[in-house]
Formats: structure tokens, C-alpha cells, sequence
């Protein structure tokens, strides 16, 4: 008798545990569980219900709180990304405006430069023809005057190809044919030419270039205009009795490292080596005024030489002078060609 009331105890003490764990327990963690299947599914609205006052009902009210915050985070991410995507848009937007723009001002540009050139070089041709004579003898003010419309027309077609040169390069229409030429060459025509300006600015130009370069890869027009603006340059801001220098470094081979142009000018303060490669920078103002130039000079030798693939460092020291340096990379070419 005694054993059949004990198992009848254990009997219902297991069902009344079985009931407790059931929906004391397992069913609050089910009822959780279900929660979190409809927010995987995508069912943000969903909360939990349980009251239970016990530690189940502060388990699911943290949860609710967690769920609230991710959906207040969700809907603030979905409009930051709203504004973001609206942001893009806009920008897309003025950056095809800001393309046609620089289309247009190429165009402009390119279209007033063949309409200014050309009636200039007719001014040119005649002031030639008058200079020479061919239309009788001039009286030496008349000769004066000539050769001023001369010196003003040359550096005024001189600032309008410096124009179009910048307007080529910002719209990405410059025209590079790459070939293996002679920098040597390249160098000694430059200073050949720019002799009789530095002679009047009585100037020493002074070249060392070592014997057998390798030829260097390179557009032989731009890296041409390269040394002109730099030599140039150098010639503008030294003063008489200065020097000018034009130099190649290279290897034993001829493999040329870097060519460099220097001078014993003004020199350019440190706060101001940035801005002078900048289109229209006029950087030591009141000296580049009385020098004159369209300021484009040097943004057009950084612009070639990126567009050649030649590296250039300039170092410089107010009063002592400035050095330009050309980096070649050291690409090796055999002599006399490609082979």
C-alpha cells in the first residue's frame, strides 16, 4: 500500500514538473524563438508577449528593447542612405554639367585661338615684310616701331598657344606621339635658340651633357617645350652676369637618370615652390608683373611631364637660385634606336 501511494506521488510530482517546465519554461524559449524567426523573416513589427512576472517577462521586455532600437537603427540607416543616394545623384549631375562645361570652354577656346592666331600672323608676316624693306627704306623710328609690333605680336601668339595648351591638357585632348629621340639634340636646340635672349640679358647659358646618351622615351615636340619654359624661365628671373645651366645625369652606360635646368635667379621662397606650378599662379607677384608671362608656364611643364610619364622636383633658395629637375626614370635604350 505503502509503495503504491509512493508511486502515485512520484506519478504526479513528475506531471506537475512536466507542466511547470513546460509553460513556465520551454514555452516562454519557444515563444522567444518564434519572435526571432519572424525578424529573421523579415517581420520587424513582431514582439514579444509574456507575462509572467518572473525573470522570462524581463528577458522578453530587454528583448523588445533591443528590437525597437535595431528598427529605430534600420529606419535611420534607410534615410541616411536615402540622402546619400540623392547626394550621388546630385553630384553625377554636376559632374556632367562640370564635363560639358570643360567641353565648352575647350571648344571656346580652341575656336578663339585659330580666330585670334590668324589674323596675328598676318600682322607678323607684314611687319616682317616692312622690317625688310621690300617696300622701300624705313626711317629708324619707323624701324623702332615695327619691331615693337613684332616683339608684342610674338609674345602675344606666344600667350595664346600657352592658352590653348592648358585648355588641351584640363580636357584631356592633348595628342602625345611617344618615340625614342636624341636629348641631346632636344637640349642644344632649345639653348640655340633662346641664345640671343640671354645674350641680351647678358647671361652665360652653360650645357654639360655627357657623350653616348641613350636615346629617351618622350614626345620630342612637348619635351621640347618642357626646356623652353624652363630655360626660358631661368633667363627671366636672373639677373645680368648670372648663369643658366642645362644638364644631364646618367649612368656609365648613356642610361640617362634626370636632366636638370639651373640658374642663379631670384630664387622662389619655400611657401611658394606649391603655387608656382598652378595655371595663372602668379607667385613673387610684383617680379612676374614687371617680367611679364601668362603665368601658365611651369603648369604646363608639370602637365606634359605627367603626361610623358617624367617625374619633376624643383628645388629652390631665395637669392642663390633654382633648379628644375626632369626624372627619366632610367629606361634603358639602346643606342641609335630600338632594336
Amino acid at each position: 500500500m505503502l509503495m503504491a501511494v509512493g508511486f502515485v506521488t512520484v506519478f504526479i510530482a513528475a506531471v506537475v514538473l512536466y507542466i511547470i517546465v513546460r509553460y513556465v519554461v520551454v514555452k516562454p524559449l519557444k515563444h522567444l524563438r518564434d519572435v526571432s524567426d519572424d525578424i529573421s523573416r523579415g517581420k520587424v513589427e513582431t514582439r514579444a508577449e509574456i507575462r509572467t512576472g518572473d525573470e522570462f517577462q524581463e528577458l522578453a521586455n530587454s528583448f523588445n528593447r533591443m528590437l525597437r532600437h535595431l528598427t529605430e537603427t534600420q529606419a535611420d540607416l534607410q534615410r541616411v542612405n536615402a540622402e546619400l543616394d540623392a547626394k550621388v545623384d546630385e553630384l553625377a549631375h554636376l559632374n556632367m554639367q562640370l564635363y560639358e562645361m570643360n567641353r565648352l570652354k575647350g571648344d571656346f577656346l580652341a575656336n578663339m585661338s585659330h580666330e585670334l592666331r590668324t589674323p596675328l600672323n598676318a600682322i607678323l608676316g607684314n611687319a616682317e615684310i616692312l622690317e625688310e624693306g621690300l617696300y622701300g627704306p624705313l626711317t629708324p623710328q619707323q624701324t623702332e616701331l615695327v619691331q615693337t609690333v613684332d616683339t608684342s605680336g610674338r609674345h602675344l601668339l606666344a600667350l595664346i598657344q600657352d592658352i590653348l595648351d592648358i585648355s588641351r591638357i584640363e580636357s584631356g585632348r592633348l595628342a602625345l606621339e611617344i618615340a625614342e629621340i636624341d636629348l641631346d639634340e632636344v637640349i642644344r636646340h632649345v639653348v640655340t635658340t633662346l641664345a640671343p635672349r640671354a645674350k641680351a640679358a647678358d647671361l652665360q647659358v652653360r650645357v654639360e651633357i655627357p657623350a653616348n646618351l641613350r636615346p629617351v622615351r618622350a614626345d620630342h615636340l612637348r619635351l621640347t617645350q618642357v626646356f623652353d619654359n624652363l630655360v626660358t624661365n631661368a633667363i627671366k628671373f636672373t639677373d645680368a652676369g648670372g648663369t643658366v645651366t642645362v644638364a644631364v645625369r646618367a649612368d656609365a652606360d648613356g642610361t640617362v637618370r634626370e636632366a636638370l635646368v639651373q640658374d642663379t635667379g631670384i630664387g622662389i621662397p619655400e611657401a611658394m615652390q606649391a603655387r608656382v606650378f598652378e595655371p595663372f599662379e602668379q607667385g613673387t607677384l610684383p617680379l612676374r608683373r614687371a617680367q611679364g608671362g601668362s603665368g601658365l608656364g611651369l603648369a604646363i611643364v608639370r602637365s606634359l611631364c605627367a603626361a610623358m610619364e617624367l617625374t619633376l622636383a624643383l628645388e629652390s633658395v631665395p637669392g642663390t637660385g633654382t633648379t628644375f629637375r626632369i626624372g627619366f626614370g632610367g629606361h634603358k635604350m639602346p643606342r641609335g634606336g630600338a632594336t
